[in-house]
């Protein structure tokens, strides 16, 4: 089995194009009931059409300080190539502002699928997994910047500035980063993964890198960190990395390993370099802790690390439905794996693909791209129970009008409301912005 051709960067892309423009769309506002037991209440706050607000939004929602959301599409717009959104409360609703959807011109780069970052400036990061500059290809970070003057009840377009072009595949850069989220340290750089690229392993394309963008004298300049080989450091880093207090950085490889399931890895910088430790190789089949960990980690305040795998579990291997795990730090240096929860029955083609997200209760949320009532995915959350982990449904998917396929982390305000995407279904088949209210 090839990991790497069953989690292509491009296998949820489904095709489409739009024309036309338009700065603002009211969205639709449809509230669904959840299962009886549970008292939230799951609404629909915004259905894209495929046309200028997007189509498909394979990844989560970021929230500033003001409570707006932003996020991306991976099709539509005016190019048929994606758009970076806002979302406002408006009139009691929300309002969905197109910022950029003319991906595809200017070598812009072509459909992001990550989550964007705002940066200490208030503009946002993100990143392409196609397009860019000469014929590379192989995808883009850009840098999307408010106009100097704000125009009375009108969203203008922001300005887009490409700050590195990857690739091409195969060669000593990195290529296509897919899900990753971009991430800053104190001085202003930035740090994310590339699923390809950093050589010639893995088919050709290259097995994937950690990077780093440094702001110097008005442009940027890029750092290869790490290299992944395909060997027993496993190989397509998808889900971006995270810093420790001591600057560290820790994320996953969906692929490859001593048992070609993935890996979780560590990075710690050092007078000549960083150095990677593997902390963690999933076993798959027959084993349980999981296989191909497609999404980033979240830390806890003990310094515990959480995660998921799209496949795996207790049934073993690719026949797993997924698990969310906990990495423990230990005395000798090592660390344990916990499988919290085992998807099984109901989820066989597929787990979480995002984050999870912590409250401060230590409860855990997340979105399965599968499964639930009606197999096409569901919200969860799990709660600390006798020396165990409950598990809740809180949303079922059914298609129309409610999404289906949930991929990206779940978002939680300070209020106790979870907010995220589905990829698909929506009135217009082309996915849906959703809330869940306590």
């Amino acid at each position: 089995m090839s990991n790497l051709d069953q989690l292509s960067p491009f296998m949820f892309r489904r095709g489409s194009r739009a024309a036309g423009f338009a700065v603002a769309l009211l969205c639709v506002f449809t509230a669904m009931p959840t299962q009886p037991a549970q008292a939230q209440t799951f609404s629909v706050i915004h259905q894209f059409t495929g046309g200028n607000d997007g189509r498909n939004p394979l990844a989560g929602l970021t929230m500033d300080r003001a409570g707006d959301f932003y996020g991306t599409t991976s099709d539509g717009g005016v190019t048929g190539e994606g758009v970076v959104f806002k979302m406002t409360h408006k009139n009691g609703g929300w309002l969905l502002s197109p910022l950029y959807n003319t991906f595809g011109d200017s070598d812009s780069g072509e459909f992001p699928e990550s989550a964007v970052t705002i940066g200490a400036n208030g503009s946002l990061y993100g990143t392409t997994i196609s397009g860019g500059t000469g014929s590379t290809d192989a995808g883009t970070l850009f840098n999307l910047t408010p106009p100097a003057r704000a125009q009375r009840n009108v969203i203008a377009p922001w300005t887009l500035t490409v700050l590195h072009d990857f690739g091409p595949p195969g060669g000593s850069d990195g290529a296509l980063p897919a899900y990753s989220v971009l991430v800053f340290d104190s001085a202003g750089n930035i740090y994310g993964t590339t699923s390809w690229g950093g050589g010639n392993g893995c088919g050709g394309n290259g097995c994937g890198t950690v990077f780093k963008l440094t702001p110097t004298e008005g442009d940027w300049t890029e750092t290869i960190l790490y290299t992944f080989t395909g060997g027993s450091n496993g190989f397509s880093p998808e889900g971006g990395v995270i810093f420790d207090s001591a600057g560290n950085l820790y994320g996953t490889a969906s692929s490859g390993g001593m048992y070609n399931c993935g890996t979780v890895f560590k990075l710690t910088p050092t007078g000549s370099g960083w150095v990677e430790t593997t902390l963690h190789l999933f076993l798959g089949d027959g084993v349980g802790d999981g296989c191909i960990p497609v999404s980033g980690l979240i830390f806890d305040g003990s310094g515990n690390l959480y995660g998921t795998t799209y496949r795996g579990g207790v049934l073993g291997g690719d026949n797993g439905a997924g698990t969310v795990f906990e990495l423990v730090p230990q005395p000798d240096g090592g660390w344990s794996l916990k499988v919290l929860w085992a998807f099984t029955s109901g989820f066989a083609n597929g787990g979480p693909l995002g984050r999870v997200t912590m409250d401060t209760a230590g409860n855990l949320y997340g979105s399965t791209s599968s499964g639930g009532a009606y197999g096409l995915g569901a919200v969860f959350e799990l709660t600390p129970s006798s020396g165990g982990w409950a598990y809740t449904s809180l949303h079922d998917f059914i298609g129309n009008p409610d999404g289906e396929i949930p991929m990206g982390n779940v978002l939680l305000d300070a209020n106790g409301n979870l907010y995220g995407t589905a990829e698909g279904g929506g009135q217009y088949d082309s996915g849906v912005v959703w809330e869940i209210t306590p």
